[in-house]
């Protein structure tokens, strides 16, 4: 579901923290309209209903071209393709640095990396802490 649409449930218990009603409150007073979960089929409960959404800090990655630098030349011929990307152009454009790389991502890329003989203790290009919302149960990762 998207996130841009809004909760209208003022009732719901986690309301307080939930963004989609955090944003609804804000739609109300600023927009000139919005779109909004249909209040006649949430069923909320204790928890909230399955639309909750949460802000979390997620420290995502940008660029590998400094890990790359450390596989073994054997290993770098054709290195993308053991990497989950869906094409050669997406691997590039996350290799510079022009997508960012998620948590989970993250993992398993330095696994992939030390397989291939890298090391990982280098780290991606840089870091960044990003505002991520995720439903309460899809936290992948801890940030730190």
């Amino acid at each position: 579901m998207k996130e841009h649409i809004v909760c209208p449930i003022k009732s719901c218990k986690m309301s307080g923290q939930c963004v989609r009603y955090k944003r609804f409150q804000e739609a109300e007073e600023d927009a000139e309209s919005y779109e909004t979960l249909n209040p006649k089929k949430l069923k909320p409960d204790e928890q909230g209903c399955e639309h909750r959404l949460v802000s979390q800090q997620w420290r995502m990655a940008y660029g590998f071209c400094n890990l790359y630098q450390t596989l073994p030349v054997s290993a770098a011929s054709r290195f993308y393709t053991e990497l989950p990307f869906s094409s050669e152009t997406k691997y590039y454009r996350y290799k510079r640095g022009a997508y960012p790389i998620e948590p989970l991502l993250q993992e398993q890329l330095l696994e992939i990396f030390r397989k291939k003989g890298g090391n990982p203790s280098v780290g991606f290009d840089c870091y960044q802490y990003q505002e991520v919302l995720v439903r309460p149960s899809d936290n992948p990762l801890p940030c730190q």
